[in-house]
Parts: structure tokens; C-alpha cells; sequence
């Protein structure tokens, strides 16, 4: 698990007329300013499951983040093609308001924030991420909130965002039946090392 250090980001027009761009908080450019599109502040927790040889008994699902995303089953249990329950607690707390949420795996895409479950609101604490294939997925989970009054001066909207990293296995049989379908003592025994190993690390 991770946490990056919270950043600004702000989107304004100056008295020239000018549209401007800022990385600082609000109360560095706000007298240079004829109007603030956006203040923003953020920050990001991340969280990412990893087997080394056999998954932790039990599997620990909340850490204690401030802003998690919390499975309710273990991540190493799942196979393409199943589903993944989330649960969303902000300062361990099940979330009562909205959220937004969006999901990709590695290869989907090149192109930076094509994601392929798209951006889908969540009301409520809970949402569920359909794993149609394998592979390393990446789930993402946002709120935005309004700053409170003591720190306007520094930012109008907080965003919170929590991300969860894991793996899916990938089905291999189809190599597994070409191997097959060679019929050479090399052939067989690739086969063999390869089911072996997948029930190594309970892929099949």
C-alpha cells in the first residue's frame, strides 16, 4: 500500500483575460485572478495484492487507508469470468454518499485514462467489477467533496481517489491443448510442467 503526497491543481482566468493553469493553492494566484474555474486538491491512496507462494489466510482486506477499497472476497481466489464485490470505506467508515468508479487490465489500451469499464457512479458503499479476462487489473475509485470553511483559501473541491491493483489468472488452455496435440516425449513432458505449476499456485 501507498500514498502519494497531495497535490494542487487549479484551472483559472487572470485580469488580462488570460486562461491560466496552477499547481499551487488557491491563495498564491487568487489576487492575479478574474474568476477560478477549479481549485482543487488531491490525493491518492493505493492498495495491491500480491501471491508470492500462497494467499495470506486470511486474506487481509481492510489496512486501514484512510480513503479503501476493500474486496469481500480474496482477490487470488478469482478466475476470469467471476466477479469482484468492492466495499468503499472513507476513514473506516462504509461510504454514504456518491462516488465514481472506473476499471482497466494491462493491454487494454495505450492511451492514457482509456479505461475499459468506464467512468460509472456509485451510491452507496458498494460496487462490483466484472472480470472478464485476466491479467493484472486496476481499479479506480473517486469522491470530490467541498472544501471545509478553514481551508478555502487553499482549494474549493477536495478529491479523495482509492486504487486497487491485482492479479487474474490468464486461461491457458488452448496452449495447453496445442502442446497436447503434439505427440513427442517433449511435448508431454512441457504439458506436465505446465500443469504442474498451475496447480502450484492454485491456478487450476
Amino acid at each position: 500500500m501507498a500514498e502519494t503526497s497531495p497535490g494542487y491543481f487549479a484551472m483559472y482566468t487572470d485580469k488580462d483575460g488570460r486562461n491560466r493553469h496552477s499547481l499551487k493553492p488557491l491563495h498564491t494566484f487568487a489576487a492575479d485572478a478574474e474568476s477560478v474555474q477549479t481549485s482543487m486538491r488531491t490525493s491518492q491512496w493505493a492498495k495491491t495484492y500480491v501471491v508470492c507462494d500462497g494467499p495470506s489466510d486470511p486474506f487481509p482486506a481492510a489496512v486501514g487507508l484512510p480513503l479503501e477499497l476493500v474486496p469481500e472476497q480474496d482477490p487470488a481466489s478469482l478466475r476470469e469470468g467471476d466477479v469482484l464485490r468492492l466495499r468503499i470505506f472513507p476513514e473506516g467508515e462504509i461510504l454514504r454518499g456518491e462516488g465514481y468508479w472506473d476499471a482497466t487490465y494491462g493491454g487494454f489500451s495505450t492511451e492514457a485514462e482509456d479505461m475499459y469499464l468506464q467512468r460509472t457512479a456509485v451510491i452507496g458503499g458498494a460496487f462490483s467489477v466484472p472480470l472478464n479476462t485476466g491479467g493484472r487489473w486496476f481499479v479506480r475509485f473517486f469522491i470530490k467533496t467541498d472544501a471545509p470553511g478553514d481551508r478555502r483559501n487553499n482549494y474549493l473541491i477536495e478529491k479523495r481517489t482509492a486504487t486497487l491493483t491485482f492479479m487474474i489468472p490468464l486461461l491457458v488452455w488452448a496452449a495447453s491443448t496445442q502442446v497436447n496435440a503434439v505427440a513427442t516425449p517433449q511435448a508431454s513432458g512441457m504439458k506436465a510442467n505446465m500443469i504442474t505449476a498451475l496447480r502450484r499456485f492454485k491456478w487450476i
